[in-house]
C-alpha cells in the first residue's frame, strides 16, 4: 500500500526564519500524528530538503522507508533557486545520492501503475458502465415484473369476483373412485348452500347429495367420459335446506403428457328454474294436447302458428296442414265476419272476447262452437299474438234445442205448452192492437178422461189426448195456436177474428169432431168436452187476464154439465175472488194451526160394538166455521199442502188413539185417510212406521184408507207400498169403492181388509133399484175376495136394516154418530154405546 503525506511547501514561501520555527512546530506534531510503521514512501514537497533536521525524518524512516522529492513546476523552480544555496546543494545531493535507486524503481513502479490505474480505470470505466446498463435493465425488470404482479393481483381479483358472481360454480375433481372434488369456487355457497370445504374434505359428499333416482345414472355417465373425454348431463342435488335443485353439469377429461387422465374439470349451473318453467310448458303442452277443445295461437297478422290434436280433429287437418294458414279458413264467413267486425276489435280492447261462432271442416259441414279469444300484449302494450279456444257445443245445441222444444211443446202430443202459449198470445195481442181485429181463447177440457185413464190405463189416455190434438189442428187454421196446459186440458188462440161469434163457431166444430168415435187399442168409445171462451180486449188486454178468464168461463160450462160452451161474463169473476180468498186462507190455516180432527165410530153390524174410529179432517175456519172436506182438500192438494196436513193427521190420530188406551178405553183401530200426495211418496212406508214408532201405536190399531183412483195410477208402485203395510200388521181399505174405475184383475192383487162403499150409493139405494144393485154387487165382490165391507152415510133404520140383511159386516153414519171432537168421543167411547140392533132384527122378522 501506497501512502502520501504532503508536508506543506507553504513553509518555504514564509520565510527562512520563520520556517525553522514552523519546521520545530511541524516536526512535533509530525512525531504525534505520523502513522505507525507501515509506511514504505514519505514523499515531501521540495522545500523541505532546505531544513537540515529532515534528516532526522529521514532517519526516522531509513531503513524502510525511501524519501521522495515531487512537486509541480512551481516546486522545480524553486529547486532550481534553492541550489545555489550550499545547504541545499549539499542536502539534494546527499538526498539524491542515497534515494536514487528507489527513487528510479519507484518512477518505473509509478508508470506500470499508472498503466494498471490506467487498464483498471478503464476496467472500471467498463464494468460501471456494464453495472449501469445491468442495474437499468434490473430496474426495468423489476418495473415490469411488479406491474406483472399488478396485473396479475388484478387479474386474480377480477377471476375471483367472477367466480363469486358467476351463476357457474367451477370445480376439479379426480377421476375414478367417488370422484372427490379437489377444487370448489367459492360461489358454490350461493348455489346449494355448502361451502367448498364440504366438498373436498369429504370425497363422497357430492355423490352423497346426488338425488337417490339420478345417482346411478349420473355415476354412469361419469364412467363413461373416461371414453368420451366430455359429458353433459342433469340431475337433482340436495340443498343444505333439505330441498333438491335442479343442476347442469358439464365436465371434461384432462389428460397429462403422456396422455393419461389426469382429473376432471367442469362447472355446476342451477337450472332449477328453468327446469321447472319446462316441466310447467311440457304440462301445458300435455293439457292442451289433452284437451278436447280447440286450442290455437295465431300471430298478429291472422297466420296460425299453432293448433292442438283436438282442433286438428275438429277441422279435418293435421298439424302440418294447420300451422301457418290463415285462422279464417277454420271458420265459415259468416263467422270471420263477427270474429273480424267484433271479436278481434274487443279481444285488442279489453283482452277478450267470447261468443258463439263455428267451426268449418275441410269437408264443409259446420260445427257450433263457443269461442274465446285473448289478445296477448308486448310491455310497450302492442299486440303481439292471439290465442283462442274453442269448444265443441254441438251436443250442447242439440240439447239445448231439446231443452227449448221441452220447455215450449208438450213430449206427448207436439203442441204448444204453455210456456209458448204464453208467447204466442202476447204477439198476437200485439198483432191484434195494431190491426185492430180481435183475438179469442177457447179453454177446452175433456169430459170424464179422468175415468178412461183410470180405467183403461195410461197408454190408452196418452193415445186419446194425440188422437184429441190432431182432431183440434183439423178444426183450425195454421196461423191459430193449440196448446196443451197438461192433463186433458187444451187452449186455443184463434187470430184476426171479426166477431165473437166465430169464436163460437169454433168452439161447435170442435164439439162436433171430438163427438165422432175414438177407436184406440181394440175399444171404440166417445168424448165431450167443455169450453170456455174469453175475447179480446172485452174480457181482458193482456195474456195472463185472458187466460184467467177463459178459464174461469170453462169452470162455469163444467158446471153447468157435459159439452158446453160458455163465454166469459164479468159476473163470473165472483166465484175467482172466492177461490183466491180461499187459497189465502188455506195458507194461512196452516199456519195458524186451524184444522182439527173429529171422529166417527165404525160399528160391527153383528154384535152392534164399536170397532174402528175415523179420523176426518176439518178446517175450523175463524169467520166461516167448520169447512167440509170437499171444499178445501182439493185446493190444498192444487196447493201442494196436503202432504204435510196429510202427516200431521196421520201422527195426531195416531197419538189421540195411544191417549184413549193408555186411558183404559177399548183398543179401536184408527182408520185414516191418506191425500193422493202423500201415497205417491217414494218413503210412505217409512214415514209410517215412524210416526207408529214416535207415538207407541202398535200397527194392528192402524187401518190406512184410500182410494181406486189413488191405486190405479201406478199398479206396481201400489201394490209394493200396500204390501209393506202388510207386512207391518197395518190394515187397508179401499175409501168409496164403485166411485172408480180399478180393475177387477187390479183388484186381486191388492192385499186389502176392507171395501168401503161410498155414501152416494147407500144414500140412494132404496130408492133407485140401480144404486141397490151397486151395493149388493160391491158385498159381494168383497165377500168373493175374502174382505169385509164397510157401508158409509148410514143414516137411517131401513138402510141399516138392508146392510144387515145382505151381509154387510160394518157401518158408520149419523144414524149412530155423526164425526166427533175428540173430547166427545172419549165421552162415547167411555159410555160405550152399542149400536140398537134388537130393533132391527125384530122388524126384519
Amino acid at each position: 500500500m501506497i501512502n502520501f503525506i504532503d508536508l506543506g511547501s507553504e513553509i518555504f514561501r514564509t520565510g527562512f526564519l520563520l520556517a525553522i520555527f514552523g519546521y520545530l512546530l511541524w516536526v512535533g506534531r509530525t512525531r504525534r500524528n505520523l502513522p505507525p510503521r507501515g509506511w514504505n514512501t514519505l514523499l515531501s514537497g521540495f522545500g523541505l530538503l532546505v531544513f537540515g533536521s529532515l534528516l532526522d525524518i529521514t532517519d526516522e524512516f531509513e531503513a524502510l522507508n525511501p524519501f521522495v522529492i515531487v512537486g509541480n513546476t512551481h516546486t522545480q523552480a524553486l529547486l532550481e533557486k534553492v541550489v545555489i544555496f550550499p545547504l541545499g546543494y549539499l542536502l539534494l545531493l546527499r538526498g539524491l545520492m542515497r534515494w536514487m535507486p528507489a527513487v528510479h524503481g519507484l518512477s518505473r513502479e509509478l508508470e506500470c501503475r499508472k498503466q494498471v490505474e490506467r487498464i483498471l480505470e478503464a476496467i472500471v470505466e467498463t464494468r460501471t458502465g456494464e453495472l449501469k446498463a445491468a442495474n437499468l435493465a434490473l430496474a426495468e425488470e423489476v418495473v415490469v415484473r411488479r406491474q406483472a404482479q399488478e396485473f396479475l393481483e388484478i387479474t386474480r381479483a377480477r377471476l375471483e369476483h367472477l367466480l363469486t358472481a358467476s351463476p357457474a360454480v367451477i370445480y376439479c375433481c379426480k377421476v375414478g373412485g367417488n370422484y372427490a372434488n379437489t377444487f370448489v369456487s367459492e360461489n358454490v355457497q350461493a348455489l346449494v348452500g355448502y361451502k367448498p370445504k364440504d366438498f373436498i374434505e369429504d370425497s363422497r359428499f357430492w355423490i352423497n347429495h346426488v338425488h337417490p333416482r339420478d345417482r346411478e345414472r349420473v355415476v354412469a355417465d361419469l364412467d363413461a367420459l373416461l371414453q368420451r373425454g366430455e359429458a353433459c348431463y342433469e340431475y337433482r342435488f340436495q340443498h343444505r335446506d333439505g330441498s333438491y335443485r335442479w343442476i347442469h353439469d358439464e365436465l371434461q377429461l384432462v389428460r397429462d403428457t403422456e396422455g393419461q387422465p389426469f382429473e376432471i374439470v367442469g362447472y355446476w349451473v342451477d337450472i332449477t328454474h328453468p327446469k321447472r318453467v319446462e316441466q310447467t310448458q311440457q304440462r301445458l303442452s300435455a293439457i292442451l294436447e289433452a284437451s278436447t277443445d280447440f286450442v290455437g295461437f295465431s300471430d298478429n297478422e291472422g297466420i296460425a302458428q299453432y293448433v292442438n290434436q283436438a282442433g286438428c280433429r275438429l277441422v279435418g287437418m293435421s298439424a302440418e296442414e294447420a300451422v301457418g294458414r290463415p285462422i279464417t279458413v277454420f271458420t265459415p264467413d259468416w263467422a270471420n265476419i263477427i270474429i273480424q267486425n267484433e271479436g278481434l276489435p274487443a279481444a285488442k280492447r279489453q283482452g277478450w272476447w267470447r261468443g258463439e261462432t263455428a267451426l268449418l271442416h275441410r269437408e264443409g259441414h259446420e260445427i257450433p262452437v263457443s269461442q274465446l279469444i285473448l289478445a296477448h300484449h308486448t310491455s310497450e302494450g302492442e299486440v303481439e299474438f292471439f290465442s283462442t279456444v274453442v269448444r265443441d257445443i254441438s251436443e250442447h245445441k242439440a240439447y239445448e234445442s231439446q231443452l227449448e222444444y221441452q220447455a215450449n211443446y208438450d213430449s206427448l202430443t207436439g203442441l204448444p205448452n204453455r210456456n209458448l202459449l204464453q208467447d204466442r198470445l202476447e204477439h198476437a195481442i200485439a198483432h191484434a192492437w195494431r190491426v185492430r181485429q180481435g183475438v179469442a181463447v177457447l179453454f177446452l177440457d175433456l169430459d170424464r178422461f179422468k175415468m178412461v185413464n183410470d180405467s183403461l190405463g195410461h197408454d190408452v189416455g196418452d193415445a186419446l189426448l194425440k188422437a184429441v190434438a190432431e182432431r183440434l189442428r183439423g178444426c183450425v187454421r195454421d196461423e191459430d195456436t193449440i196448446s196443451r196446459l197438461g192433463g186433458d186440458e187444451f187452449v186455443l188462440v184463434l187470430e184476426e177474428l171479426r166477431g165473437g161469434e166465430m169464436s163460437r163457431l169454433i168452439a161447435n166444430k170442435i164439439l162436433a169432431a171430438l163427438q165422432a168415435p175414438f177407436a184406440l187399442e181394440g175399444q171404440t168409445f166417445r168424448i165431450n168436452a167443455s169450453v170456455g171462451i174469453s175475447l179480446f180486449s172485452r174480457d181482458g188486454k193482456d195474456a195472463l187476464t185472458l187466460l184467467k178468464s177463459a178459464d174461469t168461463a170453462l169452470h162455469w160450462a163444467k158446471a153447468q154439465g157435459r159439452g158446453c160452451i160458455r163465454s166469459y161474463t164479468s159476473e163470473m169473476n165472483a166465484q175467482v175472488v172466492e177461490r183466491l180468498t180461499m187459497e189465502q186462507s188455506l195458507r194461512q190455516a196452516w199456519e195458524r194451526q186451524e184444522f182439527v180432527l173429529h171422529y166417527q165410530p165404525i160399528m160391527d153390524l153383528q154384535t152392534g160394538n164399536m170397532v174402528a174410529v175415523e179420523a176426518l179432517l176439518r178446517w175450523q175456519h175463524p169467520r166461516l166455521g167448520v169447512v167440509p172436506p170437499a171444499k178445501f182438500i182439493p185446493l190444498a192438494e192444487e196447493l201442494g199442502i196436503m202432504p204435510t196436513v196429510g202427516e200431521w193427521v196421520l201422527r195426531t190420530a195416531c197419538l189421540q188413539s195411544r191417549r184413549w188406551q193408555d186411558a183404559g178405553l177399548p183398543m179401536l183401530t184408527m182408520s185414516v185417510n191418506l191425500s193422493t200426495q202423500q201415497f205417491i211418496q217414494v218413503d210412505l212406508t217409512d214415514r209410517v212406521a215412524h210416526i207408529l214408532d214416535e207415538t207407541g201405536l202398535p200397527p194392528s190399531c192402524l187401518a190406512i184408507e184410500i182410494t181406486e183412483s189413488q191405486i190405479m195410477q201406478d199398479v206396481e208402485s201400489a201394490v209394493a207400498s200396500l204390501r209393506a203395510f202388510k207386512e207391518m200388521k197395518v190394515h187397508l181399505s179401499i175409501d168409496d169403492f164403485g166411485t172408480g174405475y180399478s180393475s177387477l184383475i187390479h183388484l186381486k192383487r191388492f192385499p186389502l181388509n176392507r171395501l168401503k162403499i161410498g155414501k152416494d150409493f147407500i144414500h140412494d139405494f132404496t130408492k133407485t133399484p140401480e144404486d141397490e144393485t151397486i151395493v149388493l154387487a160391491v158385498i159381494s165382490l168383497a165377500h168373493s175376495l175374502g174382505l169385509k165391507v164397510v157401508a158409509e152415510g148410514v143414516e137411517t133404520e131401513e138402510q141399516l136394516r138392508f146392510l144387515w140383511e145382505n151381509g154387510c159386516e160394518e157401518m158408520q153414519g149419523h144414524y149412530f154418530s155423526p164425526p166427533l171432537p175428540a173430547s166427545e168421543m172419549e165421552g162415547l167411547l167411555q159410555e160405550n154405546r152399542q149400536l140398537p140392533l134388537r130393533l132391527a132384527y125384530q122388524q126384519c122378522h
